[in-house]
């Protein structure tokens, strides 16, 4: 007898765990989804950049952080620049062209009670498997791009994104936690502001999407900068245009066929007197120029070692 309740009460135990267990489904959508300009390519520059830790302003939950500082992640996977340094440090200053800061928020918008109600009494129609508890997210992006030598902003970009996460559970449990008020009511309660798990799983999907909207601006921007610098540069300089130095070359004539930028980083005792020592912004290179504006010596920097690159003038 007993052998035979026990059977029973295995079996009932069996029929209600496939009951309960069914399927669950996650899904997220984007309320702003992103179009790509027409006739939209990559613009790769040589510019070397300084992201700097975002300010965060608002927001509910601050456990988002890791992807709020994502940027910088998404313009190498964008190959937007040469190079990115972030976190920014004091170090790292000299070596960059541009600076890139901003501001960056994101919340959960409040219609917890819409969970409440689906879950009870909504569990009685099924609600949870057909309506499913439901977040919303918007998350909004303020950047500016500097140029770090003049001070002077050369762009400013604003980017928003808004996605909403669906949780629906395709078995009959919710209903049979309907039957009873207590559990349904607290599941409700429960399901008014989203947990760890379900922010996770949004940020996973808003940061990246927001950023990539910055990193296409900034990308397009950028390609615009050096196409309208480029173009009066081809037209006057033609195959001298970004000519290797060489030693014995005029420093002015040199420099006025460059793309790359150099910067007097200060003078040398030599042999034959003082030299004046220009670096390029990307620290690529390094040039000697003596009293008379010709080139002496230069040098390409690797590593931050240099190799002598011909003879001396």
């Amino acid at each position: 007898m007993n052998l035979t309740l026990h059977k029973v009460l295995l079996s009932f135990s069996l029929v209600l765990s496939l009951i309960l267990s069914g399927c669950t489904t996650f899904q997220i959508v984007d309320l702003k989804p992103q179009t790509l300009p027409s006739g939209y390519v990559k613009h790769p520059t040589k510019a070397v950049v300084g992201v700097e830790t975002m300010e965060i302003v608002g927001g509910e939950y601050r456990d988002a952080d890791a992807w709020q500082q994502g940027l910088d992640d998404v313009l190498r996977g964008e190959g937007v620049f040469k190079t990115i340094f972030h976190p920014l440090v004091n170090k790292d200053k000299d070596k960059i062209n541009l600076l890139i800061r901003g501001k960056v928020s994101g919340d959960f918008r409040y219609d917890g009670a819409k969970n409440f109600f689906t879950w009870w009494p909504g569990g009685l129609v099924f609600a949870p498997n057909w309506r499913g508890t439901r977040y919303m997210y918007d998350a909004y992006a303020d950047v500016e791009v500097i140029d770090i030598y003049t001070g002077k902003v050369l762009g400013t970009y604003h980017a928003e994104s808004s996605h909403e996460l669906f949780h629906k559970s395709n078995n009959p449990g919710p209903f049979i936690a309907a039957l009873v008020i207590v559990p349904g009511v607290v599941k409700g309660a429960m399901s008014v502001s989203p947990r760890t798990k379900y922010r996770q799983l949004m940020y996973e999907v808003a940061y990246p999407n927001l950023w990539k909207k910055i990193a296409m601006q900034i990308d397009e921007d950028q390609s615009k900068i050096y196409s309208q610098r480029i173009a009066p540069l081809k037209a006057k300089c033609g195959q001298h245009l970004n000519e290797a130095p060489e030693v014995g070359m005029v420093w002015s004539k040199f420099i006025a066929c460059q793309t790359r930028r150099y910067r007097l980083s200060g003078q040398e005792t030599v042999k034959s007197g003082f030299v004046s020592v220009y670096t390029s912004y990307d620290r690529s290179l390094r040039i000697h120029v003596a009293k008379d504006g010709r080139i002496t010596r230069w040098f390409v920097l690797k590593k931050r070692k240099r190799e002598p690159s011909s003879n001396v003038y």
